[in-house]
C-alpha cells in the first residue's frame, strides 16, 4: 500500500510505501450449556522495508449456564487500540504512525440470575467486575462494579403492568476520585386501549452534584407513553425531573421486509471511566463516533444521546444511514484536576455516516463509505471536524479466496484557538491484499 502522509501531519507531511499482514481467527462453539466465542487478529504493518509496527487485537466471551434456565456466568475479555488525546490527531485504524494510540486491555466477569414468575413476571439480578488497562503511562487504569435488580411486568402488551427496578455504578480510578451513583423507583403502567400503555415512575437516587455521597438523596419522577400498534412500529416518549433538572427519553423502532429505521435518545449521567469498556476490537477502522472519550480521565457529566440508524436493503445493494449527537452538559471536574471548571463549556460531538454496498456481479462486490463528525471541546474551546471517504472493491478469485483494492481519503480540520496544538491533516492511501480464508 502507500499513503502520502503517514504521520497525518499538517505540513511536512512524509509519504510511505508499506506492507502488512493481518492473520486472524473466528472461533465459535454452542454446547447445551456453554457457549463459547473469540477472534483475534494481528495488525502487522512494515513501514519503507524496515520499521515494523504489530498490534493485537482480541475479544473473547464465554456463557455457561450454571444452573438450568436461571443462573448463569458470563466471562468476557478483549484487548484493541484507541485514541490517546481526542485534540490531537485523530486516525481511523493502526496504520498511520501518528503516536496517538494506545492499547486497551479489558476483562469482565458477570454472574445473572433470570427466572419468570407466573404468565407475564420477570426477574433479572446481576453483578458486574470488569477492569481495565491502558498501555499509556499518562492514562488511569479503572475497575468497575455494576450491579441492578429488576423484578416486574412491565413486557406484557395487556392489562396492568409493574416494574421495581434498582442500579448501582461505582467506578475506581487509580488517582482520581471515584464516581459513585444509585437509582431506584417503582413503575406502574396500563395498557388503556389495545395499541397505548401509559406509565409512571417514582423514586430515589443519588444526587448527581455531590460527588462525595452517593446515598439515595434525591428523589425523581418520570411519566410516558408507550405506542405499539402492530410488530413493526414501537414508539415510546417520556419526561421526567431527575436530580440535576427535567430529562427526556425516547425510542422509535420501525421495520418492514427490506427497510428498518432506530432512533433513539437518552439522558443519564456517567463518567468517562466508562466508556473504555465499549470499546469493540472489531470492525477493522475506527468510527469518530464517541471520539472525545479520553482514557483514564476521572469526573463526571450528564450524557445527552441522539441516534438514528435507518438499514434498506435491495436484491443486490444496501445501504446505512447513520445520524447521530452527544452532548455532555453539566461536567463536574475530578477534585485533583488542573483546569479550571470556571472555564469549561459543555462538551458536544454531532456527525453522520453513509454506507453502500453493491454486489456488481457473481464474484464482485463493491463498498461506499462516508462519514462527518464535528467536535467541540470544554476544556479549549477548539472545534475540529473530521471527514473520511473510503471506496472498496472486493474480487472472489475463488472458493474461499479474494483480492481487494481500495481508497481512503481522511481529513481532520481544527479551528485551533492554539496554535501550538496542530491537529489538522489530509491523508490519502491507496491498498491492495490478498485475502484467503480456510
Amino acid at each position: 500500500g502507500y499513503t502520502d502522509n503517514i504521520r497525518l501531519t499538517s505540513d511536512d507531511e512524509e509519504d510511505e510505501w508499506l506492507g502488512w499482514v493481518r492473520p486472524s481467527f473466528i472461533f465459535a462453539r454452542d454446547a447445551d450449556r456453554l457457549d463459547l466465542a473469540a477472534q483475534y487478529a494481528l495488525d502487522a504493518f512494515l513501514y519503507g522495508g524496515t520499521d515494523t509496527n504489530l498490534s493485537h487485537r482480541f475479544y473473547g466471551n464465554a456463557n455457561g449456564e450454571l444452573i438450568r434456565d436461571t443462573f448463569f456466568l458470563n466471562v468476557s475479555g478483549s484487548r484493541t487500540q484507541g485514541i490517546v488525546d481526542p485534540e490531537r490527531s485523530y486516525s481511523f485504524s493502526n496504520l498511520p504512525r501518528g503516536g496517538n494510540r494506545t492499547d486497551i486491555t479489558q476483562l469482565n466477569v458477570r454472574p445473572y440470575l433470570q427466572q419468570r414468575f407466573g404468565d407475564d413476571g420477570i426477574v433479572n439480578l446481576s453483578y458486574q467486575y470488569g477492569q481495565l488497562w491502558y498501555d499509556d503511562s499518562e492514562a488511569q487504569d479503572t475497575k468497575r462494579h455494576l450491579a441492578s435488580a429488576d423484578i416486574g411486568t412491565w413486557e406484557k402488551d395487556t392489562g396492568f403492568t409493574w416494574r421495581a427496578n434498582y442500579n448501582y455504578t461505582k467506578v475506581e480510578y487509580d488517582v482520581s476520585q471515584p464516581y459513585e451513583y444509585q437509582i431506584a423507583y417503582g413503575e406502574l403502567g396500563s395498557w388503556v386501549t389495545r395499541t397505548t400503555r401509559l406509565f409512571g415512575a417514582y423514586g430515589l437516587e443519588s444526587d448527581y452534584e455531590d460527588v462525595d455521597s452517593s446515598g439515595l438523596d434525591e428523589r425523581s419522577w418520570e411519566a410516558g407513553i408507550e405506542f405499539v400498534p402492530n410488530q413493526r412500529l414501537n414508539l415510546l416518549v417520556a419526561v421526567g425531573d431527575r436530580s440535576w433538572g427535567k430529562s427526556y427519553r425516547g425510542s422509535l423502532r420501525y421495520q418492514v421486509q427490506r427497510f428498518s429505521t432506530n432512533i433513539s435518545y437518552n439522558e443519564t449521567p456517567t463518567t468517562p471511566g466508562l466508556n473504555g469498556y465499549r470499546r469493540n476490537p472489531f470492525p477493522d477502522e475506527d468510527d469518530p463516533d464517541d471520539s472525545l472519550d479520553r482514557p483514564g480521565a476521572g469526573g463526571r457529566y450528564i450524557n445527552k444521546r441522539f441516534d438514528w440508524r435507518t438499514t434498506y436493503d435491495l436484491a443486490k445493494s444496501s445501504w446505512t444511514f447513520r445520524l447521530y449527537q452527544t452532548k455532555r452538559e453539566d461536567i463536574i471536574l475530578d477534585e485533583d484536576s488542573e483546569l479550571d471548571p470556571d472555564d469549561l463549556s459543555n462538551e458536544e460531538y454531532r456527525g453522520a455516516s453513509l454506507t453502500w454496498r453493491w454486489d456488481a456481479g457473481s464474484r464482485t462486490s463493491i463498498y461506499l463509505v462516508g462519514s462527518f463528525t464535528r467536535r467541540e471541546f470544554a476544556d479549549t474551546g477548539d472545534k475540529d471536524d473530521i471527514w473520511r471517504i473510503r471506496a472498496e472493491t472486493e474480487y472472489e478469485l475463488g472458493p474461499r479466496t479474494y483480492v481487494n483494492v481500495a481508497y481512503q481519503h481522511a481529513e481532520q480540520d481544527r479551528d485551533n484557538s492554539d496554535s501550538n496544538n496542530d491537529s489538522g491533516y489530509t491523508a490519502n492511501t491507496i491498498g491492495f491484499w490478498f485475502k484467503r480464508t480456510f
